[in-house]
């Protein structure tokens, strides 16, 4: 099981919020396995009480703990922070993730499938 999605993005491609907003949390250091971070607290909980979107292995963040954002505004960018360090292009991704809770720990609990959550009907590509 995986936690979340791995669309494919080149580093540097930005990344936007899924949803208004306020920025909940930044890691704005290439530590662990997710790397640069960005947690995002929905304004209105999507399916199933999600509310919060989580960006990882980011290459440069724009936003700030605290800032209201709009769906659709430029968070800051995919890289290759953390376990996603060095990958070749063709395995470049930003990860994604749906929450029902900021930070969920290990495993699946507190983690909804992007897909269901937002409605989506197929991953990212």
């Amino acid at each position: 099981n995986h936690q979340g999605w791995d669309p494919a993005a080149p580093v540097g491609t930005s990344i936007l919020a899924v949803a208004d907003g306020t920025v909940y949390a930044v890691r704005d250091e290439d530590a662990g396995d997710y790397g640069r971070t960005l947690t995002l607290c929905l304004d209105t909980p999507a399916n199933d009480d999600v509310r919060y979107a989580f960006y990882a292995h980011l290459s440069r963040i724009d936003a700030k703990a605290g800032q209201v954002v709009r769906a659709g505004e430029v968070l800051g960018a995919s890289g290759d922070s953390g376990n996603a360090r060095g990958m070749a292009l063709a395995d470049q991704h930003l990860h994604f993730e749906a929450r029902t809770v900021p930070s969920p720990g290990r495993g699946l609990d507190g983690r909804v499938s992007p897909g269901r959550a937002f409605g989506w009907k197929a991953p990212l590509t």
